[in-house]
């Protein structure tokens, strides 16, 4: 299957999960206060983080070696490594979990209960992280989709039924649990039965060499997860404290769209481009000279911009769509916004290059440096631009991150 059929596929699969994602949010603007819908965008972001950490955070990892790799037993061993960093992440997020749990009551209230499910849900988002791996490094399309819609539809079901009888902040939160762990039952009933070699996931083995590589990739992924996710979590809190919890909910809106926005490139670059470009780097051909990667990224760029410009042009549309007309005052944000967003994706071209060729320690500068730039910039434009300060902040973190990182790759050659 060819490169650009694969990646439309993809994006439809991605595109049903994203309008899932987005009736659950429309449907909690709703019922939920602009306070409590702030409070649910909180522990979203930590389940965010929690999801790209289970199961060790190899994903990229396993995609490119397994992509690479075509003997069996070599294959069988890098499975055993992953499995040893998903039970390894299992121990080490519960207690992160627990010891953070005063925390989590700060905003949680007397349901800091819940997260004694978030702690069970992330053993089972490991097992679908590594099993969605390794059908996208075999770039099944089949599964792919028709795990992806199974799971985001009977997902959305549980809920709407949950949510829309309780109507409270919490049946949220459980409703959110129960969508995100949909994806390991269906890959599981879909993947285990005919690929037996995903059995060797279960059977953990500390391989030196393979525990090194992936360690590579999870590192990267696992900054990347906490760096930014963390540094927004934060940035809450400080807004919350300096402008009040209305504007973090405002905010949290803003992201949501951004989210949806990304969400599609994100896709595409890890499940498309990463396993196609690891393998042309194992056939030495990955370079500007090979036209066929040179129009892939032409034709994402293009995308990009269209896709920005739709979202620009019915940004109002779009926000009464999505939330309601107690959100009609985010207009003008969404627009800096979606700035920044078309320099994060042009540097997440770039970092999928640098993860195809093993540069990781510049994709690793790559997470760092967007998060330190954020921090900063919106401790620094806050007490001038209020509200705004948060998009600046944002548009300067994609574009010096995407001067750097490029220039970084650029000097490599």
């Amino acid at each position: 299957m060819s490169v650009s059929r694969h990646a439309f596929i993809v994006v439809i699969t991605n595109a049903v999960k994203i309008l899932c994602g987005l009736v659950m949010l429309k449907v909690a603007a709703i019922y939920l206060s602009v306070e409590d819908f702030g409070r649910f965008g909180q522990f979203m972001a930590l389940a965010a983080i929690v999801n790209m950490l289970a199961g060790g955070g190899v994903g990229n990892g396993v995609v490119k070696l397994l992509a690479e790799q075509k003997d069996l037993i070599a294959r069988h061993h890098i499975t055993s490594s992953a499995g040893a960093f998903w039970l390894f992440s299992c121990v080490s997020i519960v207690f992160v979990l627990w010891l953070t749990n005063t925390w989590h009551q700060s905003y949680l209230g007397d349901a800091g209960y819940i997260i004694i499910f978030l702690a069970l849900a992330q053993i089972f988002w490991g097992q679908a992280n590594f099993l969605n791996s390794y059908m996208v490094s075999r770039q099944d399309t089949q599964s792919i989709i028709v795990c992806g819609l199974r799971a985001n539809v009977v997902g959305l079901i549980l809920f709407l039924a949950i949510f829309c009888y309780y109507q409270s902040l919490y049946s949220a939160i459980i409703g959110f649990l129960l969508f995100s762990s949909m994806p390991f039952l269906i890959n599981a009933h879909r993947v285990l039965p005919n690929n037996k070699e995903v059995l060797f996931f279960y059977k953990p083995k500390i391989l030196p060499s393979l525990i090194k590589s992936l360690s590579h990739y999870s590192l990267v992924l696992i900054v990347g997860a906490i760096a930014i996710p963390a540094t927004q979590i934060y940035l809450r809190d400080y807004v919350g404290e300096v402008l009040g919890w209305l504007y973090v909910g405002y905010w949290q809106a803003v992201l949501r769209v951004s989210d949806a926005h990304m969400q599609f490139f994100g896709v595409v670059n890890l499940s498309v481009l990463l396993p196609y470009l690891s393998r042309l780097n194992n056939e030495k051909i990955l370079n500007l000279s090979n036209k066929k990667m040179v129009n892939v990224f032409i034709a994402i760029f293009g995308v990009s911009i269209l896709s920005s410009l739709t979202l620009v042009l019915l940004k109002d549309w779009i926000i009464l769509i999505l939330f309601s007309s107690s959100f009609s005052a985010i207009a003008p944000f969404v627009v800096l916004q979606t700035v920044g967003d078309f320099f994060k994706v042009l540097l997440s071209l770039v970092v999928v290059v640098c993860l195809a060729k093993g540069y990781w320690k510049i994709a690793l500068c790559s997470e760092l440096l967007q998060a330190f730039i954020l921090y900063l910039m919106t401790i620094f434009f806050l007490p001038y631009y209020e509200m705004k300060a948060l998009m600046l902040a944002y548009l300067c973190s994609s574009l010096f991150s995407l001067l750097v990182i490029g220039l970084l790759l650029w000097r490599q050659k």
